[in-house]
């Protein structure tokens, strides 16, 4: 019995001791997991730490950069076109344009006129009394306000003719309307029977106070359904010569009759243009306030007779002229052949003159007109 009990409790011993996990064990577990948190920790604390080795900065020298100079680009102009009427340069849309011919008086009560100084040419010629009056023609430029427009003259009918142009008028001599009337082909603006293209300045006395524009003008020759497109011969035209082969024609003077119409060009140089003088005083634009200048002034004689509502002359046919352009004087001839032809200037030697690009002033010299230069 002894034996027995002896047994139960040496088994249940055994079962307590198996029960219970050995100490030991646990500890080692333990040390190996704190050692390797330390490990761990170590390595961190050394990749943080440690002295890092320095980069060295390489400073590779800067490359010269290569600017690319690009060459501006050439503007072309559209005025490049030479204008048929005095070789200006313009657009081609207005060098094709049929031109206008306004006729503008030069009564002193006119004075100041509108328009003369954007002409491309200009004919100035004697009328009844010792009265000059011009035949101003427009291509290339557009004039808010042409005038006084006066009545229509037979010579400046057929000048106008050369050019197939808007003749503009109001009103004229009998032998004026009659010439108009017969010729065929002939672009007729009169103010009398186009009244709304034209107005009246009410600060002016009538009859000087009659005025257009190149625009309303050019309105006009549409309600008449006319071709616009210019149909005329073409001058020779050349660019100004340098400053050093210019002469010293310093100065022109026309005496048409009276002081009052006395014309002076006096010559400049540097700019090689002529500057317009009237009655002893410079010839102001009135909207411009500049003075009238040309760059070619030609002086075409004539023969002239009186009319019954004034006077005629001859341009059609050959004469003496001389042109002054440059700062000199040359001395030839003129010569139109033809109704439609273009009235043509030629030197000594019988070669078309060829004309500075800019306004022409052609000045119509009959008997008894005096011509100085100097």
């Amino acid at each position: 019995m002894k034996n027995i009990i002896d047994i139960h409790v040496k088994k249940t011993e055994a079962k307590k001791e198996s029960s219970i996990k050995p100490p030991k064990k646990r500890k080692n577990i333990k040390l190996v997991i704190i050692a390797a948190l330390l490990i761990f920790l170590s390595i961190i604390a050394a990749f943080f730490l440690w002295p890092k080795e320095k980069k060295e900065t390489v400073i590779e020298p800067k490359k010269e950069e290569t600017k690319v100079v690009s060459e501006p680009k050439k503007e072309v102009s559209l005025f490049n076109i030479e204008s048929p009427l005095n070789g200006a340069l313009t657009t081609e849309e207005k060098a094709k344009r049929r031109p206008i011919a306004a006729a503008i008086e030069n009564h002193p009560a006119s004075r100041p006129q509108s328009g003369l100084d954007k002409a491309g040419l200009v004919y100035e010629a004697l009328t009844e009394g010792g009265i000059t009056r011009f035949l101003a023609f427009f291509v290339e430029n557009d004039v808010k306000e042409v005038g006084p427009v006066r009545s229509a003259r037979i010579y400046f009918v057929r000048f106008a003719d050369e050019y197939n142009a808007f003749y503009t008028h109001v009103g004229g001599s009998a032998d004026a309307l009659a010439l108009i009337k017969e010729l065929d082909n002939f672009y007729n603006l009169d103010q009398f029977s186009l009244g709304k293209y034209f107005w009246r300045d009410k600060k002016r006395f009538a009859p000087h106070n009659v005025y257009s524009s190149t625009d309303l003008l050019r309105k006009a020759g549409e309600s008449k359904k006319w071709d616009a497109n210019a149909d005329y011969d073409k001058y020779q035209f050349k660019n100004d010569v340098s400053e050093n082969k210019r002469g010293n024609k310093e100065k022109i003077t026309i005496n048409f009759s009276f002081k009052q119409y006395q014309v002076d060009y006096y010559y400049d140089k540097s700019n090689n243009e002529y500057k317009r003088n009237l009655a002893g005083k410079e010839h102001i634009d009135k909207n411009s306030k500049q003075q009238i200048k040309a760059k070619n002034i030609i002086i075409q004689y004539v023969e002239s007779w009186k009319v019954e509502d004034g006077i005629d002359i001859n341009s059609q046919g050959s004469g003496k002229a001389k042109v002054f352009m440059d700062g000199e004087e040359i001395t030839g001839t003129w010569k139109k052949l033809s109704r439609k032809q273009r009235t043509k200037f030629y030197d000594s030697q019988n070669k078309e003159i060829i004309f500075n690009r800019g306004p022409i002033w052609i000045e119509i010299i009959s008997q008894g007109v005096v011509i100085l230069d100097q």
